[in-house]
C-alpha cells in the first residue's frame, strides 16, 4: 500500500517531494530573474549610449579645420577649429542620431510586453527592431553606424536574455 508522497509502480518507486519541486521552481525563477535583470541593465545601457550620441551631436567637434595667419616676422600660427554636427548641418541631422534612442525605447516596450504578458509577439517585434538597427549600422557604417554598434549589440543581448513571462 503506497504511503503519502510515495508512488510504487512495481519496479520503480517514485518519491514525490513538494520541497524538491518547489526548490526546482525557485531555482528556475532565479535564473529567469537573473536573465531578466541582465536584459534590463543592457537595455538601460543601450538607452544611455543612445542619449550620449545625441548629446555628442551637440557638443563633440566632428569637423575639423584650421586657420593660419602670420604675425609680423614670426612663424605662421595655426588656429585649430572644430564644428559639431548640429552647428554645421543644423537640427535636421539630429533625426538620424536620435533614431537609436527611439528604437531602444521601442525595443524596451516590446521586451516589457514579452516579459509581463507572456507575448511571443513582443519578442518577435524586438528582434525585428534590433535587425533594423543593425541594418542602420551597416548603411551608416562610414558615418554614425560604428557609434550605433554598441547599442545594437546591447539590444540584441537584451532580446536574447529576456525570458518569456506567464500570461
Amino acid at each position: 500500500m503506497p504511503t503519502a508522497g510515495v508512488l510504487n509502480t512495481g519496479a520503480h518507486t517514485l518519491i514525490r517531494s513538494s520541497t524538491a519541486t518547489s526548490s526546482l521552481t525557485r531555482a528556475m525563477a532565479s535564473v529567469s530573474d537573473r536573465h531578466g535583470r541582465r536584459a534590463r541593465y543592457s537595455t538601460a545601457a543601450a538607452f544611455g549610449w543612445s542619449v550620449a550620441l545625441i548629446a555628442g551631436a551637440f557638443t563633440v567637434p566632428v569637423y575639423g579645420g584650421g586657420e593660419g595667419f602670420a604675425s609680423g616676422h614670426g612663424p605662421v600660427r595655426i588656429l585649430a577649429t572644430g564644428s559639431t554636427l548640429v552647428s554645421l548641418n543644423g537640427f535636421a541631422d539630429v533625426i538620424p542620431v536620435a533614431a537609436p534612442a527611439v528604437v531602444t525605447a521601442l525595443v524596451w516596450l516590446a521586451l516589457h510586453w514579452k516579459r509581463s504578458r507572456g507575448s511571443s509577439a513582443g519578442g518577435a517585434l524586438a528582434w525585428v527592431l534590433v535587425g533594423l538597427l543593425w541594418a542602420f549600422c551597416l548603411v551608416g557604417a562610414f558615418t554614425i553606424g560604428l557609434f550605433v554598434v554598441p547599442v545594437a549589440t546591447l539590444l540584441a543581448y537584451a532580446t536574447l536574455r529576456t525570458p518569456l513571462g506567464s500570461a
